[in-house]
């Protein structure tokens, strides 16, 4: 299914897709990263499905966080593209969230 839409996209406007495969390979890479490996405290099963423990606001607080930091100007990390792709992950966290919800 995914990679039927990503070839509808890529037909009408292959820059997009080419986004979204970027951020399809950041998501795939959170579940074999050093984070998942080394802090198992860091659970993305608990933010996208965790419902009532989750603080209100906790995902789309760090993605704005991560946005903040992309405006950035002057540190080692502004303008960084992977806190793009983190804040999208983020926003994408709760989305799933909120349908899981429904």
């Amino acid at each position: 299914m995914q990679k039927l839409m990503t070839q509808e996209i890529k037909e009408i406007d292959s820059y997009m897709a080419a986004a979204l495969d970027d951020l399809l390979r950041h998501i795939r890479s959170t579940y074999t990263d050093k984070y998942e490996e080394s802090m198992p405290y860091v659970n993305n099963e608990w933010l996208k499905y965790g419902s009532g423990d989750i603080p209100i606001g906790h995902n789309v607080g760090q993605a704005v966080n991560y946005l903040k930091r992309y405006m950035s100007t002057g540190f080692r990390k502004s303008r960084n593209p992977d806190d793009l792709r983190k804040a999208a992950h983020f926003i994408l966290f709760e989305l799933a969230r909120r349908l899981n919800e429904e």
